[in-house]
């Protein structure tokens, strides 16, 4: 299996909302023995962060240089949903 590649994109890194959604993510990759996930965490003011996504609301997830959830918190179970989506691509 591929590696999963998720970015947790916000318009500051340590802010209390971007840290409540990375440690969603870290929880559902725990929770659900995900393997082969990593974690990218990304400024949305990022240079090649606005050149790979465009202009884009705050705070946004993408899985696999995909934007699957933009400009709103997800829920543990959206997130999950996205590794699995993400996970049967890679086979």
């Amino acid at each position: 299996m591929d590696e999963i590649v998720i970015e947790v994109i916000s318009e500051k890194i340590g802010s209390k909302e971007h840290s409540e959604i990375v440690n969603i993510v870290r929880e559902v990759i725990e929770e659900y023995k995900f393997k082969n996930v990593r974690i990218f965490e990304r400024e949305v003011f990022d240079e090649n962060i606005t050149l790979k996504y465009g202009v884009i609301p705050t705070p946004s997830i993408a899985i696999n240089g995909v934007l699957m959830v933009i400009g709103r918190k997800p829920l543990k179970k959206e997130i999950k949903d996205l590794i699995l989506r993400a996970t049967m691509a890679n086979l």
